[in-house]
């Protein structure tokens, strides 16, 4: 295994190989409990709590090899421009791998999700499908860098989506962990 720098964390990194280990495909939650979350909620200034935030949490003596993270928005009227079929956002979605105790390892989206076109700033595809009564926006990061490179998390760390802004009007909004767990 080799380590990148991010800043001043390190972030490990291992080889893409056939890796065993139990194969991991996970919706993100309400700050990390067990229960999957849709993440079309209300994480405005204006909302009692404000702002959401939905994270995957690596179990306890396991290894993360973050393969990728898929986020999938369905409403009526999509637009390049908007978010989902809404108007681009105001403050954004924040996305980030964070250390067991929240310092930043790498943020994914420095410039914030704002509208359905921010998804391809994180590097990944973007596929925007037309209906016949809604239509879906589906991004997919890949985390494994042009060397084959597989982003690994440790036991505690964790991937976290802040939502700051009003989503309620989307239909619906997930986001999926995808990877292979290992005993550490």
């Amino acid at each position: 295994m080799g380590d990148r720098e991010f800043g001043r964390q390190e972030v490990k990194v291992s080889p893409r190989v056939a890796t065993p280990g139990q194969l991991l495909n996970d919706q993100l939650s309400l700050n990390g409990g067990s229960t999957a979350y849709l993440l079309n909620v209300d994480g405005s200034s204006s909302s009692i709590t404000s702002q959401k935030v939905f994270r995957y949490i690596v179990p306890a003596l396991k290894e993360l090899l973050l393969e990728e993270l898929l986020f999938e928005i369905t409403d009526a009227a999509v637009e390049p421009g908007s978010f989902g079929g809404i108007a681009a956002l105001t403050t954004g979605c924040g996305l980030s791998l964070r250390t067991s105790t929240g310092g930043i390892l790498r943020d994914l989206a420095p410039r914030k999700l704002k509208k359905n076109t921010d998804f391809l700033l994180l590097g990944g595809d973007l596929d925007i499908e037309i209906g016949t009564t809604e239509d879906a926006v589906i991004a997919r990061y890949n985390l494994a860098d042009v060397h084959g490179f597989i982003t690994s998390l440790s036991s505690g760390q964790y991937v976290e989506l802040v939502v700051d802004d009003d989503l309620t009007g989307l239909s619906n909004f997930e986001g999926t962990v995808a990877g292979r767990l290992l005993p550490t």
